[in-house]
């Protein structure tokens, strides 16, 4: 003879899984906790508020870098006016790409 326990409708009972209505105010209430966790831990660091303006400083440094050396302006650079940038632009998105 085998007994068998359903340990699943005892534990959705328990916990009220299914009835667990989520309401606007459980979510703001979700993240003010989450915000206040984040802000509680960068107030009680002490070398990681270093490293972390070290890591913004570079990241801001390396888009800076890479917006100068690696994406001219080609527009500006080619033509003249807005006329001929727009035909450009229109031109080429308008023809398929030959290979």
């Amino acid at each position: 003879m085998k007994i068998f326990i359903n340990f699943t409708d005892a534990w959705e009972s328990r916990y009220n899984l299914y009835s667990a209505k989520i309401t606007e105010k459980t979510i703001m209430e979700l993240v003010k906790k989450v915000v206040r966790f984040y802000i509680d831990g960068f107030k009680n660091m002490t070398l990681g508020k270093s490293l972390w303006i070290m890591i913004i400083l570079k990241v801001i440094f390396l888009i800076i870098i890479m917006k100068v050396l690696f994406f001219p302006n080609f527009l500006s650079s080619n033509f003249s006016n807005d006329e001929e940038r727009s035909s450009y632009v229109r031109q080429t998105l308008a023809t398929p790409n030959e290979k």
